[in-house]
């Protein structure tokens, strides 16, 4: 008993040791990284998927395109039964009988020619599926910001909570010793009460700061479309500001990348390479189009007969001469019994072939041809437009977006310098109060000057690091971090 005794609080240690390490395995495969916020959003958000249908029903267009330089064969058959007065179709006259047809034909045909119009509506299927494509990497890119900015909107709400928290765990201390100082006597009523309202505000700035924290992540749980009942969290990557060295970036040489790498600009200049297709199969449509056609024809029909046997009788007579006597035909009597061909032999004795050229030129249409390479001229110069549109809000977002890293790394720099300072004006202050060589109100200034100080300094770091990354991903890098 002694021994089983003893050995109970080490299985009870064991069993908690167990439990702690369950709960922290559980919560880091519940902790996501960036990467894997983007790759889940990838493959599960609808937006992707809507334009990831839009993309392969392009590439059946293409498919179908390739098909269409195949010849088009065809095989036929038929079958139809005439009842009452109608006519043989075998034998062209009118008859009561019942009558039965079938036929059957093989029909086929290959374009030879036709201004090039099947060359050309290919390229422009290809073109247009390579754009859907490109439209299909703008949305996932818009998509991976967006996953960005919310994932950098919970690092920085949790350092704020973060900040909050040791600000209310450094006033509470305060707190606790203007309270004995004013027990003593050492301090007035006001000073005390002034302490203790700080306390209660950063007690509700903690509160504030926890609230947006929680929103911020429910926000990316949201964007990423997650089931709510299912644990999540995020990683808190050890990040590196960028250096200084992003202040001697050209906005220019950015952009020049940015034309390279960005899908809006690849995808507006497939779409003018479609529209050039496009403009050249309609311009082939007033040229002749020559076709070579062939086919094989064959049929069967309950009318067709044969003779099935001959049975030769007595001669007949034919008359009587002066004399009294019968006259016989020299001929035998017959009887003919018919049967009704043979399937086989019929769809062999019917079998015809047929094959030919066919010519057409189009002379008078309408003005339909004429109509489609109007049109197809203005959907290339709209094309063109759209891609100079493109290059034009390209430029302008580039040299923003290195116009405002710019400023966010001297604003980072100058809330950095704003925050030491109010620290170590803070640290002086308190010593003072706390030997009562400044006012109560001295020290709260003091106090709410190097919050304002360490929450600008926040808002200035994750303000430089999003813009530097945009400064990034217009140069073709990684968003991740």
């Amino acid at each position: 008993m002694a021994n089983t005794s003893k050995a109970m609080p080490m299985i009870k240690q064991f069993l908690i040791l167990v439990t702690i390490l369950s709960a922290a395995t559980l919560t880091a495969q519940n902790q996501w990284t960036v990467k894997q916020c983007i790759d889940h959003a990838m493959q599960n958000n609808i937006q992707v998927k809507l334009n990831q249908l839009n993309e392969e029903s392009n590439q059946l267009t293409v498919s179908q395109n390739y098909a269409s330089f195949l010849p088009d064969i065809n095989l036929n058959a038929g079958q139809s039964a005439f009842f009452g007065r109608s006519i043989d179709p075998y034998t062209n006259q009118i008859t009561q009988s019942a009558v039965t047809n079938d036929n059957a034909s093989l029909n086929g045909s290959i374009l030879l020619f036709n201004g090039l119009q099947l060359h050309n509506q290919l390229k422009q299927s290809k073109y247009t599926y390579l754009s859907a494509k490109q439209d299909l990497q703008k949305i996932k890119n818009d998509i991976a910001l967006n996953i960005i900015t919310a994932y950098l909107q919970i690092l920085y709400n949790r350092d704020l909570y973060r900040t909050a928290e040791l600000q209310l765990q450094a006033t509470s201390e305060q707190r606790k010793r203007t309270q004995r100082m004013f027990e003593l006597d050492e301090v007035n009523k006001s000073t005390w009460l002034n302490i203790d309202a700080q306390h209660a505000n950063e007690e509700l700035n903690l509160i504030n700061a926890k609230n947006q924290a929680d929103q911020a992540l429910l926000n990316l749980r949201q964007l990423l479309e997650l089931d709510p009942s299912l644990p999540f969290d995020i990683v808190t990557p050890a990040i590196m500001l960028p250096s200084a060295d992003l202040m001697g970036v050209d906005a220019n040489a950015v952009y020049l990348q940015a034309l390279t790498n960005q899908p809006d600009i690849k995808g507006s200049e497939l779409r003018i390479q479609a529209a050039s297709s496009g403009l050249a199969a309609a311009r082939g449509a007033r040229m002749p189009r020559l076709s070579l056609n062939g086919g094989v024809n064959t049929s069967y029909s309950s009318s067709a007969k044969q003779i099935d046997r001959i049975v030769f009788g007595n001669p007949e007579q034919i008359g009587i001469t002066q004399s009294g006597d019968q006259v016989f035909s020299i001929i035998p009597s017959s009887t003919v019994t018919l049967k009704t061909k043979s399937f086989s032999d019929q769809l062999d004795e019917n079998l015809s072939r047929n094959y030919g050229l066919q010519l057409s030129i189009p002379i008078l249409n309408g003005r339909g041809i004429h109509t489609n390479i109007k049109r197809q001229k203005l959907a290339v110069e709209q094309a063109n437009l759209n891609l100079k549109s493109a290059q034009l809000t390209l430029r302008k977002n580039v040299e923003q977006a290195v116009n405002d890293a710019k400023a966010a790394y001297l604003k980072y720099v100058a809330a950095s310098k704003s925050a030491l300072a109010n620290k170590e004006a803070f640290n002086v202050d308190e010593k003072k109060f706390e030997l009562q060589l400044i006012a109560n109100y001295d020290y709260l200034i003091s106090k709410n000057n190097l919050i304002r100080s360490e929450v600008n300094l926040l808002q200035a770091k994750y303000d430089y690091l999003f813009k530097a990354k945009l400064v990034d991903f217009y140069a073709g890098k990684s968003l991740e971090f």
